[in-house]
């Protein structure tokens, strides 16, 4: 019943970082955007570039890509891979809250 309210795969897959409220360090994410960093802490990537998500910060996820760089990226610009144990904890939470 809430998969469809939450668009949690059931099996794992991407999962748009909006949707996630936590995730762990190093969780795969992909870049669906190209930004262009404005501040030291920010890093620059482009569209499709695979990343490791390390933490959220407000409306931000710091991001490591592939030759070690890390910065911010903005959470709208990033998707997660979430596994199915991930998976089914966020819509555990999600109802949880609710109630």
């Amino acid at each position: 019943m809430f998969k469809n309210i939450f668009l949690a795969p059931e099996n794992g897959g991407w999962v748009d970082s909006m949707q996630v409220e936590h995730f762990d360090p190093y969780t795969p994410g992909q870049l669906t955007k190209n930004f262009t960093a404005t501040v030291a802490d920010e890093i620059s990537v482009t569209r499709g570039t695979t990343v490791k998500a390390l933490y959220r910060d407000d409306q931000w996820i710091y991001v490591q890509v592939s030759d070690g760089r890390k910065g911010f990226v903005p959470q709208t610009y990033c998707k997660l891979l979430l596994n199915a144990r991930n998976s089914k904890k966020e819509v555990v939470d999600k109802v949880r809250a609710l109630y």
